[in-house]
């Protein structure tokens, strides 16, 4: 049973029984998640987690009620009325009445369009970046993408209906450092279409010490041109290059004088 007609058999099966108003809050979540470890898938899972919320109006007093499956609507408003003749006091809790809201269109990011294949894909790629950006890195203790979407209605007998949608994509990558005996790990977490930073995109460049700069075959470069790469973020990660090479010539400078004194 699809949640509008779930709710329609709630509300009818409540008002024979004599309740005066009844609501039921519907949320349902799905999340999908891939792990690698050396170059392989480590696990995949996908879960589903969620179910309805139904309140009622009875006798003065509200009763509560919650199944995970849409199924059933007579025994759920039964035991959401044995839940309000169980209290003992009136109540005042107000129910929300027929509302106008406003759609919102929310924008189209390239991580929503991911698919289980890509998400393994991406893990694979940034567990192989993180290994060739240093030769520190002895392993990835982590790397992880994942998604989740969440649906969210709310509906009542006085008229409101709401329904929200939302999406959101990550990614997690924990490295393993060590220089003699010293062993250190940190991690990395992204959303969204950060998720294809800069550097799992450096991966795909011609020339494997590519600047991203002005070299050809620049893989972060043609994401920015095609807009899969945020170009504000570009800018800053070229500024944030340029000061640190700076940086380094200046320290190098520095020393060799200090060599040649």
């Amino acid at each position: 049973m699809d949640f509008d007609a779930f709710k329609e058999a709630c509300f009818s099966e409540a008002a024979a029984r004599g309740c005066g108003d009844a609501e039921i809050y519907y949320a349902q979540s799905t999340s999908s998640s891939v792990d690698v470890l050396e170059g392989a898938v480590e696990s995949y899972e996908v879960n589903t987690d969620g179910g309805a919320n139904l309140r009622v109006k009875y006798d003065g007093k509200s009763g509560y009620a919650f199944t995970q499956k849409l199924d059933e609507p007579d025994k759920l408003v039964i035991r959401a009325i044995d839940n309000a003749m169980a209290v003992e006091t009136a109540d005042e809790q107000p129910m929300q009445g027929k509302s106008e809201y406003r759609t919102i269109s929310r924008p189209q990011k390239r991580a929503d369009e991911l698919t289980n294949d890509g998400r393994t894909e991406l893990a694979l790629e940034l567990e192989r970046t993180a290994k060739a950006a240093d030769s520190r890195v002895v392993r990835v203790m982590t790397c992880t993408v994942a998604e989740q979407q969440t649906r969210i209605r709310i509906s009542n007998t006085r008229g409101l209906d709401a329904a929200d949608e939302s999406r959101i994509a990550f990614a997690v990558l924990a490295p393993v450092t060590k220089v003699e005996d010293d062993v250190r790990t940190a991690y990395a977490f992204r959303t969204g279409d950060e998720i294809f930073d800069i550097d799992a995109l450096a991966a795909g460049c011609r020339f494997a010490d590519c600047a991203h700069l002005c070299e050809p075959g620049c893989a972060v470069r043609e994401a920015v041109e095609r807009g899969e790469l945020d170009r504000k973020r570009y800018e800053s990660y070229v500024k944030l290059k340029t000061e640190k090479e700076r940086r380094v010539k200046r320290l190098e400078a520095l020393a060799r004088n200090k060599r040649n004194k």
